[in-house]
Protein backbone atom coordinates (compact mmCIF):
# COMPACT_ATOMS: atom_id res chain seq x y z
CA UNK A 1 0.00 0.00 0.00
CA UNK A 2 1.71 3.37 -1.20
CA UNK A 3 1.56 5.85 1.83
CA UNK A 4 2.99 8.75 0.18
CA UNK A 5 6.32 8.89 2.16
CA UNK A 6 9.97 8.10 1.34
CA UNK A 7 11.22 5.13 3.50
CA UNK A 8 13.29 7.52 4.85
CA UNK A 9 10.38 9.63 5.76
CA UNK A 10 8.45 6.74 6.82
CA UNK A 11 11.66 5.87 9.35
CA UNK A 12 11.99 9.58 10.65
CA UNK A 13 8.47 9.41 11.83
CA UNK A 14 8.77 6.47 13.36
CA UNK A 15 11.77 7.54 15.05
CA UNK A 16 9.53 10.28 16.44
CA UNK A 17 6.91 8.23 17.62
CA UNK A 18 9.39 5.86 19.59
CA UNK A 19 11.13 9.74 21.23
CA UNK A 20 7.51 10.57 22.25
CA UNK A 21 6.50 7.51 24.06
CA UNK A 22 9.90 7.86 26.09
CA UNK A 23 8.85 11.12 27.06
CA UNK A 24 5.49 10.78 27.38
CA UNK A 25 6.32 8.01 29.79
CA UNK A 26 9.22 10.31 31.42
CA UNK A 27 6.61 13.13 31.97
CA UNK A 28 4.21 11.25 33.90
CA UNK A 29 6.65 10.31 36.36
CA UNK A 30 8.84 13.46 36.78
CA UNK A 31 6.32 15.08 38.65
CA UNK A 32 6.15 12.12 41.46
CA UNK A 33 9.43 12.68 42.14
CA UNK A 34 10.79 15.69 44.47
CA UNK A 35 11.58 18.38 42.59
CA UNK A 36 14.85 19.07 44.38
CA UNK A 37 15.97 15.61 44.83
CA UNK A 38 19.26 14.27 43.01
CA UNK A 39 17.07 11.64 40.55
CA UNK A 40 14.67 14.92 39.50
CA UNK A 41 17.53 16.48 38.53
CA UNK A 42 18.78 13.40 36.13
CA UNK A 43 15.34 12.92 34.97
CA UNK A 44 14.91 16.82 33.81
CA UNK A 45 18.46 16.28 32.11
CA UNK A 46 16.95 13.11 29.95
CA UNK A 47 13.68 15.10 29.58
CA UNK A 48 15.99 17.83 27.98
CA UNK A 49 17.76 15.60 25.42
CA UNK A 50 15.04 13.85 24.64
CA UNK A 51 13.13 17.52 23.56
CA UNK A 52 16.22 18.37 21.65
CA UNK A 53 16.06 15.37 19.51
CA UNK A 54 12.45 16.09 19.10
CA UNK A 55 12.90 19.57 17.83
CA UNK A 56 15.50 18.32 15.23
CA UNK A 57 13.50 15.15 13.92
CA UNK A 58 10.27 17.43 14.16
CA UNK A 59 11.91 20.55 11.86
CA UNK A 60 13.48 17.37 9.73
CA UNK A 61 10.18 15.76 9.17
CA UNK A 62 8.44 19.47 8.53
CA UNK A 63 11.25 19.88 5.40
CA UNK A 64 10.78 16.48 4.20
CA UNK A 65 6.85 17.04 4.13
CA UNK A 66 7.23 20.96 2.44
CA UNK A 67 9.43 18.50 -0.55
CA UNK A 68 7.71 15.79 -0.78
CA UNK A 69 4.16 15.69 -2.71
CA UNK A 70 1.36 14.16 -0.23
CA UNK A 71 0.39 11.96 -2.45
CA UNK A 72 -3.10 10.22 -1.29
CA UNK A 73 -2.56 6.64 -0.64
CA UNK A 74 -4.67 3.73 -1.36
CA UNK A 75 -5.84 2.95 1.90
CA UNK A 76 -9.59 3.74 0.16
CA UNK A 77 -10.83 6.59 2.57
CA UNK A 78 -11.91 9.48 0.95
CA UNK A 79 -9.93 12.59 -0.17
CA UNK A 80 -11.89 14.91 2.45
CA UNK A 81 -10.62 12.12 5.60
CA UNK A 82 -7.32 11.79 4.12
CA UNK A 83 -6.91 15.83 4.39
CA UNK A 84 -7.86 16.00 8.09
CA UNK A 85 -5.37 12.86 8.47
CA UNK A 86 -2.65 15.10 7.35
CA UNK A 87 -3.68 18.17 8.66
CA UNK A 88 -3.22 16.68 12.80
CA UNK A 89 -0.32 15.28 11.80
CA UNK A 90 1.59 18.31 10.49
CA UNK A 91 -0.10 19.95 13.57
CA UNK A 92 1.42 17.90 16.08
CA UNK A 93 4.54 18.20 14.19
CA UNK A 94 4.11 21.58 14.34
CA UNK A 95 3.29 21.33 18.08
CA UNK A 96 6.48 19.16 18.85
CA UNK A 97 8.85 21.72 17.30
CA UNK A 98 6.98 24.95 19.28
CA UNK A 99 7.13 23.19 22.14
CA UNK A 100 10.16 22.12 22.52
CA UNK A 101 11.83 26.00 21.52
CA UNK A 102 9.14 26.99 24.68
CA UNK A 103 10.57 24.45 27.05
CA UNK A 104 14.22 25.94 26.31
CA UNK A 105 12.80 29.24 26.50
CA UNK A 106 10.83 28.34 29.92
CA UNK A 107 13.79 27.07 31.81
CA UNK A 108 16.05 29.75 31.03
CA UNK A 109 13.46 32.59 32.22
CA UNK A 110 13.57 30.78 35.22
CA UNK A 111 17.33 30.84 35.49
CA UNK A 112 18.29 27.66 34.77
CA UNK A 113 21.33 26.26 32.76
CA UNK A 114 19.85 23.35 30.75
CA UNK A 115 21.93 20.21 31.60
CA UNK A 116 21.33 17.28 28.82
CA UNK A 117 21.82 13.95 30.34
CA UNK A 118 24.06 15.63 32.90
CA UNK A 119 26.97 16.05 30.60
CA UNK A 120 26.31 18.96 27.80
CA UNK A 121 24.87 22.52 29.54
CA UNK A 122 23.37 24.81 27.41
CA UNK A 123 23.92 28.54 29.06
CA UNK A 124 20.70 30.56 29.44
CA UNK A 125 20.17 33.16 26.06
CA UNK A 126 18.28 35.22 27.60
CA UNK A 127 17.95 36.70 31.43
CA UNK A 128 15.53 35.49 34.11
CA UNK A 129 11.91 36.48 33.54
CA UNK A 130 8.83 35.80 35.59
CA UNK A 131 6.33 36.94 33.21
CA UNK A 132 8.43 35.31 30.35
CA UNK A 133 8.75 32.06 32.87
CA UNK A 134 4.68 32.49 32.71
CA UNK A 135 3.74 33.05 29.14
CA UNK A 136 6.49 30.03 28.25
CA UNK A 137 5.49 27.33 30.91
CA UNK A 138 1.20 28.58 30.18
CA UNK A 139 1.82 27.02 26.55
CA UNK A 140 4.09 24.44 26.86
CA UNK A 141 1.86 23.06 29.25
CA UNK A 142 -0.82 24.19 26.63
CA UNK A 143 1.01 21.96 23.91
CA UNK A 144 1.41 19.00 26.11
CA UNK A 145 -2.82 19.18 26.23
CA UNK A 146 -2.64 19.83 22.65
CA UNK A 147 -1.27 16.33 22.32
CA UNK A 148 -3.63 14.60 24.11
CA UNK A 149 -6.29 16.21 22.55
CA UNK A 150 -4.96 15.41 18.73
CA UNK A 151 -4.26 11.63 20.32
CA UNK A 152 -7.99 11.18 21.08
CA UNK A 153 -8.95 12.84 17.59
CA UNK A 154 -6.69 10.59 15.44
CA UNK A 155 -7.90 7.40 17.44
CA UNK A 156 -11.32 8.33 16.87
CA UNK A 157 -10.79 9.02 13.09
CA UNK A 158 -8.65 6.11 12.95
CA UNK A 159 -11.21 3.75 14.44
CA UNK A 160 -13.66 5.40 12.22
CA UNK A 161 -11.48 4.36 9.27
CA UNK A 162 -10.78 0.72 10.47
CA UNK A 163 -14.04 -0.08 10.59
CA UNK A 164 -15.31 1.57 7.02
CA UNK A 165 -11.91 0.26 5.11
CA UNK A 166 -9.60 -1.98 7.45
CA UNK A 167 -7.41 0.70 7.48
CA UNK A 168 -6.40 1.83 11.50
CA UNK A 169 -4.43 4.49 12.89
CA UNK A 170 -1.34 2.74 11.59
CA UNK A 171 -1.90 2.39 7.98
CA UNK A 172 -4.64 5.64 7.93
CA UNK A 173 -1.96 8.33 9.22
CA UNK A 174 1.45 9.01 8.30
CA UNK A 175 4.21 6.80 9.61
CA UNK A 176 4.36 7.47 13.10
CA UNK A 177 1.35 9.20 14.10
CA UNK A 178 -1.04 6.06 15.01
CA UNK A 179 1.48 5.18 17.39
CA UNK A 180 2.12 8.29 18.77
CA UNK A 181 -1.58 8.46 19.46
CA UNK A 182 -2.09 5.51 20.95
CA UNK A 183 1.00 5.95 23.01
CA UNK A 184 -0.28 9.31 24.14
CA UNK A 185 -3.73 8.48 25.11
CA UNK A 186 -2.75 5.18 27.19
CA UNK A 187 -0.17 8.09 28.80
CA UNK A 188 -3.18 10.27 29.94
CA UNK A 189 -5.33 7.66 30.39
CA UNK A 190 -3.23 6.53 33.30
CA UNK A 191 -2.33 10.27 34.57
CA UNK A 192 -5.28 11.00 34.85
CA UNK A 193 -6.09 8.11 37.28
CA UNK A 194 -2.80 8.39 39.16
CA UNK A 195 -2.71 11.21 41.05
CA UNK A 196 -3.86 9.76 44.21
CA UNK A 197 -3.34 5.76 43.48
CA UNK A 198 -0.47 4.86 40.68
CA UNK A 199 -1.87 1.28 40.67
CA UNK A 200 -5.18 2.70 39.57
CA UNK A 201 -3.47 4.83 36.90
CA UNK A 202 -1.84 1.41 36.06
CA UNK A 203 -4.87 -0.48 35.81
CA UNK A 204 -6.90 2.03 33.71
CA UNK A 205 -4.15 2.10 31.45
CA UNK A 206 -4.08 -1.69 30.86
CA UNK A 207 -7.69 -1.82 30.47
CA UNK A 208 -7.89 0.48 28.25
CA UNK A 209 -5.19 -0.85 26.31
CA UNK A 210 -6.83 -4.31 26.13
CA UNK A 211 -10.29 -2.45 24.98
CA UNK A 212 -8.20 -0.68 22.18
CA UNK A 213 -6.43 -3.84 21.07
CA UNK A 214 -10.16 -5.60 20.93
CA UNK A 215 -11.60 -3.08 19.10
CA UNK A 216 -8.33 -3.20 16.35
CA UNK A 217 -8.85 -6.67 16.62
CA UNK A 218 -12.47 -6.86 15.33
CA UNK A 219 -12.44 -4.19 13.01
CA UNK A 220 -9.63 -6.06 11.52
CA UNK A 221 -11.56 -9.08 11.55
CA UNK A 222 -14.16 -7.81 8.99
CA UNK A 223 -14.34 -8.42 4.86
CA UNK A 224 -11.93 -5.99 3.73
CA UNK A 225 -13.76 -3.82 0.88
CA UNK A 226 -12.22 -2.86 -2.27
CA UNK A 227 -9.71 -0.29 -1.90
CA UNK A 228 -8.94 2.14 -5.08
CA UNK A 229 -6.37 5.45 -4.48
CA UNK A 230 -8.52 8.43 -3.89
CA UNK A 231 -8.52 11.24 -6.55
CA UNK A 232 -9.34 14.47 -6.64
CA UNK A 233 -8.90 17.39 -3.68
CA UNK A 234 -10.98 17.50 -0.51
CA UNK A 235 -14.36 19.76 -1.33
CA UNK A 236 -14.87 22.95 0.13
CA UNK A 237 -17.03 21.91 3.21
CA UNK A 238 -14.48 18.91 3.87
CA UNK A 239 -11.34 21.88 3.88
CA UNK A 240 -13.71 23.85 6.18
CA UNK A 241 -14.78 20.75 8.55
CA UNK A 242 -10.73 20.34 8.91
CA UNK A 243 -9.93 23.91 9.52
CA UNK A 244 -13.08 24.04 11.94
CA UNK A 245 -11.26 20.55 13.89
CA UNK A 246 -7.85 22.18 14.20
CA UNK A 247 -9.08 25.40 15.52
CA UNK A 248 -11.16 24.30 17.77
CA UNK A 249 -8.42 21.79 19.14
CA UNK A 250 -5.99 24.73 19.15
CA UNK A 251 -8.45 26.62 21.35
CA UNK A 252 -9.46 24.04 23.70
CA UNK A 253 -5.48 22.81 24.52
CA UNK A 254 -5.15 26.98 25.24
CA UNK A 255 -7.82 27.26 27.41
CA UNK A 256 -7.36 23.74 29.49
CA UNK A 257 -4.51 24.91 32.12
CA UNK A 258 -6.39 27.70 32.99
CA UNK A 259 -9.29 25.36 33.50
CA UNK A 260 -7.06 22.28 34.64
CA UNK A 261 -4.53 24.17 37.24
CA UNK A 262 -6.16 27.62 37.41
CA UNK A 263 -2.96 29.75 35.93
CA UNK A 264 -3.00 32.69 33.33
CA UNK A 265 -0.05 33.19 30.99
CA UNK A 266 0.61 36.89 32.30
CA UNK A 267 0.15 38.41 35.75
CA UNK A 268 -2.84 39.87 36.31
CA UNK A 269 -5.02 40.87 39.41
CA UNK A 270 -4.23 42.75 42.28
CA UNK A 271 -0.65 43.46 43.98
CA UNK A 272 1.65 44.20 46.52
CA UNK A 273 4.16 46.86 45.49
CA UNK A 274 7.24 46.27 47.03
CA UNK A 275 11.22 45.96 45.92
CA UNK A 276 10.93 43.09 42.88
CA UNK A 277 13.42 41.50 44.48
CA UNK A 278 11.02 40.98 47.51
CA UNK A 279 8.80 37.89 47.03
CA UNK A 280 7.96 36.90 50.53
CA UNK A 281 6.90 38.06 54.13
CA UNK A 282 9.53 39.77 55.47
CA UNK A 283 7.63 39.68 59.40
CA UNK A 284 6.41 37.33 60.97
CA UNK A 285 3.15 37.70 62.35
CA UNK A 286 3.13 35.01 64.86
CA UNK A 287 6.17 34.57 67.84
CA UNK A 288 6.80 31.30 67.20
CA UNK A 289 5.21 27.51 65.97
CA UNK A 290 5.07 24.53 67.20
CA UNK A 291 6.12 22.05 64.71
CA UNK A 292 5.10 18.20 66.27
CA UNK A 293 7.72 15.36 65.54
CA UNK A 294 7.53 13.39 62.09
CA UNK A 295 6.25 10.61 61.79
CA UNK A 296 5.46 7.53 59.56
CA UNK A 297 1.92 9.16 58.64
CA UNK A 298 3.37 12.19 57.61
CA UNK A 299 6.66 11.21 55.72
CA UNK A 300 3.44 9.62 53.84
CA UNK A 301 1.52 12.38 53.25
CA UNK A 302 4.53 14.17 52.42
CA UNK A 303 5.06 11.38 49.29
CA UNK A 304 1.50 11.75 48.46
CA UNK A 305 -0.27 15.07 48.98
CA UNK A 306 2.27 18.20 50.32
CA UNK A 307 4.68 18.02 47.34
CA UNK A 308 2.18 18.73 44.95
CA UNK A 309 2.25 21.96 47.19
CA UNK A 310 6.07 22.38 45.89
CA UNK A 311 5.13 22.84 42.40
CA UNK A 312 2.93 25.71 42.74
CA UNK A 313 4.56 27.05 45.56
CA UNK A 314 8.42 28.02 47.04
CA UNK A 315 8.09 28.26 51.01
CA UNK A 316 11.99 29.72 51.61
CA UNK A 317 12.91 33.54 51.55
CA UNK A 318 14.63 34.32 48.75
CA UNK A 319 12.83 32.23 46.71
CA UNK A 320 10.68 33.24 43.54
CA UNK A 321 7.26 32.81 42.64
CA UNK A 322 5.77 29.86 41.22
CA UNK A 323 2.23 29.49 39.98
CA UNK A 324 1.35 30.34 43.53
CA UNK A 325 2.58 32.77 45.56
CA UNK A 326 5.86 32.42 48.28
CA UNK A 327 4.44 30.89 51.34
CA UNK A 328 7.75 31.75 53.62
CA UNK A 329 5.89 33.20 57.08
CA UNK A 330 2.27 32.99 55.94
CA UNK A 331 0.64 31.85 59.06
CA UNK A 332 -0.45 34.65 60.75
CA UNK A 333 -0.34 37.05 57.54
CA UNK A 334 -3.39 38.73 56.35
CA UNK A 335 -4.45 36.60 52.78
CA UNK A 336 -3.59 38.21 49.91
CA UNK A 337 -0.90 40.20 50.63
CA UNK A 338 2.65 38.01 49.65
CA UNK A 339 4.54 41.47 48.08
CA UNK A 340 4.68 41.29 44.14
CA UNK A 341 2.39 38.56 43.24
CA UNK A 342 -1.02 39.00 41.53
CA UNK A 343 -3.48 38.28 43.18
CA UNK A 344 -7.26 37.13 41.95
CA UNK A 345 -9.89 40.01 42.71
CA UNK A 346 -11.39 37.43 45.15
CA UNK A 347 -8.31 36.52 47.59
CA UNK A 348 -7.67 40.25 47.87
CA UNK A 349 -10.71 41.15 48.87
CA UNK A 350 -10.97 38.23 51.27
CA UNK A 351 -8.09 39.86 52.72
CA UNK A 352 -9.19 43.19 53.11
CA UNK A 353 -12.47 41.91 55.08
CA UNK A 354 -9.99 40.07 57.27
CA UNK A 355 -9.15 36.96 56.59
CA UNK A 356 -5.66 35.47 58.57
CA UNK A 357 -3.65 32.19 57.39
CA UNK A 358 -3.93 30.50 60.81
CA UNK A 359 -3.87 26.54 60.90
CA UNK A 360 -8.24 26.58 60.97
CA UNK A 361 -8.23 29.10 58.15
CA UNK A 362 -5.68 26.75 56.10
CA UNK A 363 -7.13 23.27 56.68
CA UNK A 364 -10.72 25.40 55.24
CA UNK A 365 -8.77 26.09 52.44
CA UNK A 366 -7.13 22.78 51.63
CA UNK A 367 -10.25 21.38 51.96
CA UNK A 368 -11.90 23.80 49.38
CA UNK A 369 -10.44 26.64 48.02
CA UNK A 370 -13.74 27.67 46.58
CA UNK A 371 -16.03 27.68 49.18
CA UNK A 372 -13.78 29.64 51.55
CA UNK A 373 -12.87 32.26 48.93
CA UNK A 374 -15.32 32.05 46.27
CA UNK A 375 -13.83 32.90 42.75
CA UNK A 376 -10.51 32.27 43.84
CA UNK A 377 -8.25 30.33 41.35
CA UNK A 378 -6.10 27.68 43.44
CA UNK A 379 -7.34 24.28 42.34
CA UNK A 380 -5.72 21.41 44.64
CA UNK A 381 -5.17 19.06 41.50
CA UNK A 382 -4.92 15.75 43.66
CA UNK A 383 -8.17 17.10 45.02
CA UNK A 384 -9.23 18.56 47.93
CA UNK A 385 -7.35 17.40 51.53
CA UNK A 386 -10.55 16.77 53.55
CA UNK A 387 -9.64 13.89 55.69
CA UNK A 388 -8.81 15.78 59.42
CA UNK A 389 -5.56 13.62 60.01
CA UNK A 390 -4.34 14.52 56.39
CA UNK A 391 -4.59 18.06 56.75
CA UNK A 392 -3.07 18.18 60.36
CA UNK A 393 -0.03 16.52 58.68
CA UNK A 394 0.05 19.07 55.41
CA UNK A 395 -0.05 21.83 58.41
CA UNK A 396 2.75 20.94 60.43
CA UNK A 397 4.39 20.32 56.91
CA UNK A 398 4.02 23.31 55.63
CA UNK A 399 4.91 25.21 59.92
CA UNK A 400 8.14 23.16 59.09
CA UNK A 401 9.33 24.19 55.68
CA UNK A 402 7.70 27.63 55.74
CA UNK A 403 8.18 28.67 58.83
CA UNK A 404 11.74 28.12 59.46
CA UNK A 405 14.76 30.30 58.88
CA UNK A 406 16.72 28.46 56.79
CA UNK A 407 17.48 29.56 53.00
Amino acid sequence: MSTGESATTARLGWAIAALYAAHSVLLSFMPRVDKFSALREDLRGIHYAIGVALIVLAAIRLWRWAREPRLLTDSGLGAGQQALHRALALTWWLSLLVAGLLGFLYGWAEGRHLRLLGLIEIPALLPKDHAVWMFTGYFHAASALLGSLLALIILISGTVSLFRRRAGVLAAFPAGIGAMASTGFLVTVYVFNSFKVVTQGLVAAAVVGCLMGLIAWWGLRRAAPERRAATGSAGILAQAGTAAIIAVTLGLSSYAPYANYGVVPWATGEVVRADPDITWHRQRQVAAVVVAPPTPFQAKVEGDAFKWCKFCHTMKAGEAHLIGPNLHNIIGQRAGTVPNYHYSQAMAEAGRKGLVWDETTLKRFIAGPEKLVPGNRMIVNRGPVTDPAQQDAVINLLKRDAMSDDR
